[in-house]
């Protein structure tokens, strides 16, 4: 009888503490994961503006090629190539400039056409005017001397000295 109430009260005690040891622990809480997040491909994109370009000191003109490639890096682009033109890119978005004093081109290439709309919007409250379209789909706006043409999602700038 000894041993029985000795087994009873030896397994009441593992139960018992058993249950206080799992009341003691703590459970691991989960962590939630989150991922960081790079830039969104419309950042650079969205940062370009008319005075990324342009400069309305006595008139519209474009700015220089370095007043424009600081403001490109400021916008995120990082520059790929300048042999015999610039060519800077940003999360899908690509700048080239071709030209020298007298004749300058600056073509950016949007990742969507939404995108490029919305660049033109900015361009035209900068002062582009519309002038016309092309039956293939190809929009020109000027501001003075400087033509804006618009192709899909592609932006072409061209400025001939006056």
């Amino acid at each position: 009888m000894k041993k029985i109430a000795t087994i009873l009260m030896l397994v009441v005690a593992i139960l018992v503490g058993g249950m206080n040891v799992d009341a003691k622990t703590t459970k691991k809480k989960t962590k939630a994961r989150t991922t960081q997040n790079s830039k969104s491909a419309v950042d650079g994109a969205s940062k370009l503006d008319y005075d990324t370009f342009f400069s309305d000191e006595g008139g519209i003109e474009i700015k220089n090629m370095l007043e424009i490639e600081s403001a490109l890096y400021k916008a995120g682009f990082k520059l790929k190539s300048s042999s015999t033109h610039y060519k800077f890119t940003c999360n899908g978005t690509t700048v080239e400039i071709y030209g020298d004093g007298d004749y300058i081109e600056i073509g950016i290439k949007f990742m969507s056409k939404k995108i490029c709309e919305s660049f033109v919007s900015k361009m035209k409250d900068s002062g582009f005017e519309y002038q016309y379209s092309t039956r293939s789909g190809i929009h020109y706006y000027g501001n003075k001397n400087i033509q804006m043409i618009v192709e899909a999602n592609n932006v072409t700038f061209i400025c001939e000295s006056i």
